[in-house]
């Protein structure tokens, strides 16, 4: 009698164990998943932070320094230009958004105008980004170069023509595309790809067939 109730407790305490085993398992996968989302927090957080720096840096140079002159790039543009071609495919809205809106409270002649300018630039983008070349400097120049022809547009009707020139505001396009493609040299990021459809590939060419040979 005592033995078998010596056996049933050992096989009670081997289930319970077992049950303590998956739990401890679930709690460990559990765990895991909880860190690998913290660390992505961490990373996005710090990520985020960089970018805030660098435009914040970026706006200050331009309207402290790069004001004076007539024909300069637009530095935030071009770090928003990067952002649409480089950066990260989730989080580039957010980016051109932020570089408008930081650079708001730096320029004196603005109150609301580069946040509302991105955020229609953003409107043009989400569409028009999967057209973007495949090559990364000529899809880098192309985005600096009509972004800010897309800016210098919205600012003229906004608050008239002024001083403009289209001289001038070619060459400020060129220069923040050429800006937009050194950033791309020297941040490059991921390798960029684009997917082609499957009916624009390469055609099949027909089977040929042996045929049949017919008496004269």
């Amino acid at each position: 009698m005592s033995t078998s109730t010596g056996g049933n407790g050992s096989l009670v305490a081997g289930r319970w164990s077992l049950v303590a085993g998956r739990w401890s398992l679930v709690a460990g996968r559990w765990s895991l998943v909880a860190g690998r989302w913290l660390l992505n927090v961490y990373h996005s957080a710090v990520r985020l932070l960089l970018w805030i720096i660098l435009i914040v840096c970026a706006a200050v140079l331009q309207h402290a320094r790069l004001a004076a002159f007539p024909i300069a790039p637009d530095l935030p543009l071009a770090l928003a230009a990067w952002a649409v071609v480089v950066g990260d495919p989730q989080a580039w809205m957010w980016r051109v958004w932020l570089a408008g809106a930081l650079r708001d409270p730096i320029d004196p002649g603005s109150q609301w105008f580069h946040a509302g300018a991105h955020l229609a630039l953003i409107l043009l983008l989400v569409p028009l980004r999967r057209w973007l070349p495949g090559v990364r400097w000529l899809a880098l120049l192309l985005s600096g170069a009509g972004m800010s022809a897309a800016i210098q547009g919205l600012d003229i009707l906004v608050g008239g023509r002024g001083g403009w020139q289209w001289w001038s505001g070619l060459l400020t396009a060129a220069l923040t595309g050429g800006c937009a493609v050194l950033f791309g040299h020297l941040a490059p990021g991921p390798k960029r790809t684009v997917t082609v459809p499957e009916d624009q590939g390469a055609e099949r060419v027909p089977e040929r067939s042996d045929g049949i040979s017919t008496p004269a």
